[in-house]
């Protein structure tokens, strides 16, 4: 009998993670991206095939985009083979959280930290796109699992994929290899370490090779210190409490919002109610770590809370993060002897409104990338299919990363290397005659170069000078671009 209700529990689990499973792949034609990022990945995936496993760039580490690129010998469409790794990753990442839930917790937290991951805006819509952290969800799922196992070369391992996909994992890792020195497991220590160094002493090497820097985290880092030290701050206080400020308001919003409010309470109650010697300790501290470097990071950015990246900063610790938290209220009802009916009561209620939450959220996410990252897409298309091979083609973001996707004979330029000056519309009409190009793409993000090099398009409608006559015929006001064709 007791076998019987196991198998009953295990297939429930199972359905619970096949829809999930099946709500992502689903996603696929109805979530357009998170930024510009799901669209440049596809370029740095054929990048590193077409190179033949040898250039990777050295900002987004090579993990994700070797994975996606060896789908490619499967399948021929890096649409398809960079979908299929994040997909492949978060549907894996999802079913390992429910198996530690279900192996240290039991039928029930399992169900409740599987209906809290479904439709997890994050963990969800961004395992539907190209994006790498659905795939270090999975590594450090992987890594958990084989580390409560206690198969700690194989977690050395995994440690080593993770810190393949993002740089930052070895600080993540650093409380529990702490924890591992504290307990006197030398040997586990070492198993994971060691992987650890090794890997990122060759990428070290690797991009002195191609980049002439050992510090392969420099630039993304600087690029974080910059924009937290770029925004205005009359003392070292107040930026101090400036960013104390953003890393207070993504932990007491952004999170409970994302993951709903009582597992947020149950990271509280966890370190309370569990015992020392549990399974749990592990997951519980790089839980935690993950928290704290997500925060860190906003610390030093100093982004507005509001800001994309959080999201997708969030997005890998969602399944490390839920079954703490639900176990952390699942431990602390059980010290206090609550009746069935509180159980019901306090989970319904939790599970009610994170439910809530990720419904509205994840429909604004979709949304927000059908009214700023479709339209680009679908512009894209329609230069692959009209535009002819011999012209030039003025364009950035997603229409460029869409087309270097694959081989193409169409000729491209973006605004960083167009030779003209600022403001000067002489030499601009002339090299767009020169260069016989065909179309030009304007954004007005000061970023792009487009508004420093030809401020004079941003009314759109038709711009001539001289011999050459631009005409609008499309443009997207929210996310901020117009496209030209160019008249000769």
């Amino acid at each position: 009998m007791q076998q019987l209700q196991q198998k009953y529990s295990i297939f429930i689990l199972l359905l619970i993670w096949g829809v999930g499973t099946f709500y992502r792949f689903y996603l696929w034609d109805h979530f357009y991206g998170w930024e510009e990022s799901d669209y440049g990945n596809l370029a740095m995936v054929y990048g590193v095939w077409d190179s033949g496993f040898t250039h990777f760039d050295m900002n987004h580490m090579p993990g994700y985009y070797a994975i996606s690129a060896l789908f490619l010998f499967i399948v021929d469409d890096v649409v398809v083979a960079a979908k299929l790794a994040s997909s492949i990753g978060g549907s894996v990442a999802f079913l390992l959280s429910m198996w530690l839930l279900f192996r240290y917790g039991g039928f029930w937290p399992s169900l409740i930290g599987g209906i809290a991951m479904l439709i997890q805006p994050e963990f969800s819509l961004y395992a539907s796109s190209s994006l790498r952290e659905p795939v270090y969800a999975c590594f450090l799922l992987c890594f958990l699992y084989c580390f409560t196992s206690t198969r700690y070369k194989t977690c050395g391992l995994f440690a080593l994929l993770a810190f393949s996909v993002r740089f930052e994992s070895p600080i993540a890792f650093a409380p529990l290899l702490l924890f591992l020195l504290f307990r006197k497991q030398f040997v586990p220590f070492l198993s994971i370490v060691l992987p650890l160094i090794i890997g990122m002493v060759l990428w070290s090497v690797y991009c002195h090779y191609m980049f002439d820097t050992y510090q392969f985290w420099a630039h993304a880092t600087q690029s974080n210190v910059d924009t937290g030290l770029g925004a205005e701050a009359e003392s070292r206080g107040q930026w101090f409490f400036r960013g104390a400020g953003v890393s207070l308001s993504l932990f007491s919003h952004l999170l409970p919002w994302r993951i709903g409010w009582l597992i947020w309470l149950g990271l509280f109650i966890f370190p309370f109610v569990v015992q020392r010697k549990s399974k749990w300790l592990p997951m519980s501290i790089l839980a935690y770590s993950l928290i704290g470097v997500w925060l860190a990071i906003a610390f030093v950015a100093q982004h507005d809370p509001i800001h994309n990246l959080y999201w997708k900063w969030l997005c890998p610790f969602v399944p490390v993060v839920v079954p703490v938290g639900v176990m952390g209220v699942w431990l602390a009802m059980n010290h206090l002897s609550a009746s069935v009916s509180t159980k019901v009561i306090v989970w319904g209620a939790g599970i009610g409104q994170l439910l809530f939450s990720h419904t509205q959220e994840s429909q604004r996410q979709i949304q927000r990338a059908e009214e700023l990252y479709a339209p680009q897409l679908f512009l894209a298309k329609h230069l692959e299919a009209q535009a002819p091979a011999d012209k030039l083609l003025l364009i950035d973001n997603i229409p460029a990363c869409w087309i270097r996707r694959q081989p193409s004979d169409l000729q491209m330029i973006s605004w960083f290397d167009v030779p003209v000056g600022p403001n000067n519309p002489e030499q601009f009409s002339t090299w767009l005659r020169e260069n016989n190009v065909w179309a030009v793409m304007w954004f007005k993000e000061d970023w792009t170069q487009a508004p420093e090099i030809a401020p004079f398009l941003s009314d759109g409608g038709q711009w001539e000078y001289n011999d050459v006559r631009l005409e609008e015929q499309q443009r997207e006001d929210q996310y901020g671009w117009i496209y030209f064709q160019v008249k000769q």
